[in-house]
C-alpha cells in the first residue's frame, strides 16, 4: 500500500460492518453500494428489482462480490413498513446489526422542470416524502450511520422536496414556481 492508500484505508476503514442501501439497484445507490463494499463493509442491497447491466451482464451484487467484497440483495419496497421491518428481521437473523444506512431510493420526472404538471410534481413530493419518513424512523432506533436521503434530480424541487414533512407539502407546492 501506498501512503495515501494506507491514509485512506484507516480513514475509511469500514471492515466488519454491515451496510444497508435502500435503493441500491438503480444508479447512485448502486455506486454507494460498490463504494462501501470496496471499504471492506458487507452490503445489503434493498430494492424491488435485481437489474442485470446491459454491459456487463452483472449485477450490483456481482460487482461488488467480483471485486473482493461481500453483498446480498433483500427484495423490498422502501415505502412499505412491513418490508422494512423485514430487513432488519433478516438482519437479525443473520447475526448482523446496521452500521450504515444509505437511503437512496426514490422517484423523478424526465419532464423539463417548468413543463411539470402539479400532478406529477405531487406525486415526485409525495413519494419523495414518503421514503425519507419509513427508513428515518427506523434509523433513528437501529442504526448509527445514516444518509437520509440521497437523490439526483433533473430540478432543484426534487433535492428540497426530501427535507419537506408531509404538512408542509402546502408551502412547498406553492413555492414551486418560485425556485
Amino acid at each position: 500500500m501506498t501512503a495515501s492508500s494506507d491514509y485512506l484505508h484507516k480513514l475509511f476503514n469500514l471492515d466488519g460492518l454491515t451496510a444497508v442501501v435502500i435503493g441500491g439497484t438503480g444508479v447512485l445507490g448502486g455506486a454507494f453500494a460498490e463504494a462501501l463494499g470496496g471499504a471492506g463493509a458487507h452490503v445489503v442491497v434493498v430494492g424491488r428489482t435485481l437489474k442485470t447491466d446491459a454491459d456487463t451482464g452483472k449485477t450490483i451484487v456481482d460487482k461488488i462480490v467480483d471485486a473482493g467484497g461481500s453483498s446480498e440483495f433483500v427484495k423490498a419496497d422502501s415505502t412499505s413498513r412491513e418490508d422494512l421491518e423485514a430487513i432488519v428481521a433478516h438482519l437479525k437473523a443473520a447475526g448482523r446489526e446496521t452500521n450504515v444506512l444509505i437511503n437512496g431510493a426514490g422517484t423523478n420526472s424526465a419532464t423539463p422542470f417548468f413543463e411539470i404538471t402539479d400532478e406529477e410534481c405531487d406525486n415526485i413530493l409525495n413519494t419523495t416524502c414518503e421514503l425519507c419518513g419509513w427508513p428515518a424512523r427506523f434509523s433513528a432506533r437501529r442504526w448509527s450511520i445514516v444518509v437520509r436521503k440521497v437523490q439526483s434530480s433533473t430540478s432543484r424541487r426534487s433535492a428540497v422536496s426530501c427535507l419537506c414533512r408531509e404538512s408542509s407539502l402546502t408551502p412547498l407546492r406553492r413555492a414551486r414556481s418560485s425556485i
